[in-house]
């Protein structure tokens, strides 16, 4: 057993560090033992001026909580923690609270109520984005609506209807394209459907229109994946698929069949489904060499077995 060549900073206990990883320390007088003494040694080390988010406030400080996200929805939230009916993390659609102040402006009560000789809206009043753009938050996209008349209307959106050529249409029977239609409230993926038929050849691949243009917000990523019915009865799946919040051309989708036979793509079928996903924008910074040591290092395929 090698002997021990170091002492824990913290705890003062002597274990062994090969060199390779000593010579890489920054703090060589402060090596600590476990997790929980690294933690705390961080804390020490890395208190005061020695912070680098020392003096950076607000957004600058990457631990600094924003005033302003969006929920996993897509509407916008803001910090409200003084708000009594403010979700427990403190935060308050923004749509409501424009509302809200509307309401007030007007000397309209009727659905508001009285907390603690304020008026509030009613949380039985749910705002509809009258054009579904739930980023629009202009009084005049805003609707006062119940819960059940707001379930319903979504209800009307998620319906598909066909015309005996299979397209999909709207209640007044005009063809309807580029939407995206969510089967159970909580699926994860919304469909996406083909505007235009298309063949897929066998072994071979395809692009695949689907007149779709969306708005994917700041801090996140349309993803677009395969169908599970595809993927498992005719063997086709997605190929390149990563929408940026930038981009505003069309949703193109790039289908493989991996089967012997071709594939037709008819209009309105569901070829793929878009996931929204929230990424970390944070940039990477270039060093001449690395001062974290994992337990896998450069392991990399198959390094951890079968």
């Amino acid at each position: 057993m090698a002997e021990n060549n170091v002492t824990c900073y913290i705890c003062k206990t002597p274990f062994h560090l090969k060199l390779s990883h000593l010579e890489k320390r920054v703090h060589k007088d402060k090596i600590t033992c476990s997790r929980l003494c690294s933690s705390m040694a961080r804390k020490e080390i890395m208190n005061g001026e020695n912070n680098h988010q020392f003096g950076l406030k607000g957004e600058l400080n990457s631990s600094h909580i924003s005033d302003i996200r969006t929920s996993s929805y897509g509407y916008i939230l803001v910090r409200a923690t003084n708000h009594p009916l403010a979700h427990y993390d403190g935060y308050m659609l923004l749509h409501r609270l424009i509302y809200e102040e509307y309401l007030r402006s007007v000397n309209d009560y009727d659905y508001l109520i009285e907390i603690n000789d304020n008026w509030y809206l009613n949380p039985a009043y749910v705002i509809h984005h009258a054009d579904g753009n739930r980023l629009n938050n202009n009084l005049t996209n805003l609707e006062l609506t119940t819960l059940a008349e707001h379930s319903a209307r979504h209800a009307d959106d998620r319906r598909i209807i066909r015309d005996e050529l299979g397209r999909i249409v709207d209640v007044k029977g005009e063809i309807k394209k580029g939407s995206l239609t969510r089967n159970k409230r909580l699926d994860a993926g919304q469909d996406v459907k083909a505007s235009k038929s298309a063949i897929i050849p066998a072994k071979s691949d395809a692009i695949v229109f689907t007149d779709l243009i969306i708005n994917v917000p700041e801090g996140y990523v349309g993803l677009l994946w395969s169908r599970s019915g595809l993927s498992v009865k005719h063997k086709i799946e997605v190929g390149a698929g990563c929408i940026d919040s930038g981009y505003s051309g069309e949703v193109l989708v790039h289908l493989y069949n991996h089967s012997d036979v071709p594939y037709d793509v008819n209009v309105g079928d569901r070829i793929a489904q878009l996931l929204t996903i929230p990424i970390n924008l944070n940039e990477y910074v270039e060093v001449e060499e690395f001062s974290t040591v994992t337990e896998r290092g450069e392991g990399g395929f198959g390094s951890t077995g079968v």
